[in-house]
């Protein structure tokens, strides 16, 4: 979709607490989507923890891999300090939590991991 093409709307969301990076995922899902060209947020309140007031191209890459279901590689540090490096599935996750949701394929179990365990998060080959 082309921006120049596009309707400029304005619009205001009253979000409830705690609901910023929903309206977020939302948002980027629109465009992933190919529903709007583009979006960008002025928060009035203080941005969330980690945050700029648009979404960066990192939570982009979730949403987009969450909603595809893709397999990702993730290369983390467990609470324990052991590396881990597994093959797996976006479930969920919560930005201002900042924890992530993970369904490890190879060992069926789900992983919850804090944003700051996670070293690196890429498509796994396949």
């Amino acid at each position: 979709m082309e921006r120049r093409n596009a309707t400029k709307l304005h619009v205001a969301i009253d979000a409830l607490p705690d609901s910023e990076g929903y309206v977020r995922e939302m948002l980027s899902y629109l465009q992933y989507a190919r529903r709007i060209a583009g979006f960008t947020i002025h928060s009035e309140s203080p941005a969330p923890r980690g945050g700029s007031s648009t979404p960066s191209k990192s939570f982009d890459r979730l949403v987009r891999w969450k909603i595809n279901q893709q397999l990702v590689r993730v290369k983390a540090v467990s609470l324990r300090g052991e590396a881990l490096d597994m093959a797996c599935k976006i479930l969920n996750y919560d930005l201002d939590d900042g924890t992530v949701s993970l369904y490890d394929v190879d060992r069926k179990q789900v992983e919850l991991l804090s944003l700051g365990q996670i070293e690196d998060m890429r498509p796994a080959q396949g």
